[in-house]
């Protein structure tokens, strides 16, 4: 896979990447946070790392997609996926577009906030059930939270690229960690995900 899958901030291999952007002919996939400590952010409704540091890295990301029209999929926006973080992401993107006077291009977002009143309605059909040892899921334990967001698979990423199969960026809230790979295949044509997942 000729392209950079490291997180977004946490690196130095992106700068590196410039050298290489011609030879690129497949899908550029990064995911701004792959390890732990994603749930205490999401806790504490904070990301990963500084805007100005994902910043940066996404400079490099849309020049590539800019000068030799590299989609961009970005996943788990932020490190805790929260819809927040997505926005800004949103915010950063177009803002780099604007500065640098790139081409126009297409962003597209995939959020993963679920609203309580969803869940409270599927707890009480009887359609959530607890994982493993853990006690059952209690009203006042959702009126507690301070937001829900899911965390999704490969599939509505997928659903968003075959809406928007002509995308330029792709933006996605709190995603499983191999799901970028999944999804990588299936831009490539393996359409079925039980193939993808053990490719």
């Amino acid at each position: 896979m000729n392209s950079p899958s490291s997180p977004i901030a946490a690196t130095s291999v992106l700068p590196n990447f410039t050298c290489s952007l011609p030879e690129i002919k497949y899908p550029l996939l990064s995911i701004p946070i792959a390890t732990g400590g994603r749930l205490s952010k999401l806790a504490l409704r904070a990301t990963t790392f500084v805007r100005e540091a994902y910043a940066r890295d996404l400079s490099i990301l849309l020049e590539a997609c800019h000068e030799n029209h590299v989609p961009v999929v970005i996943s788990s926006a932020g490190g805790n996926g929260e819809d927040d973080a997505v926005d800004m992401f949103l915010e950063m993107i177009r803002s780099t577009i604007r500065l640098h006077h790139y081409r126009s291009m297409k962003v597209v977002a995939v959020k993963a906030n679920v609203s309580k009143a969803l869940v409270q309605q599927n707890r009480l059909n009887g359609m959530i059930t607890s994982c493993g040892a853990a006690p059952p899921l209690q009203e006042q334990d959702v009126n507690d939270a301070r937001l829900i967001v899911a965390q999704m698979g490969p599939e509505p990423i997928q659903k968003a690229m075959m809406e928007h199969p002509d995308f330029d960026v792709l933006v996605v809230g709190r995603s499983y960690d191999p799901a970028r790979f999944i999804l990588f295949c299936a831009l490539r044509g393996f359409t079925d995900l039980r193939v993808n997942y053990h490719m």
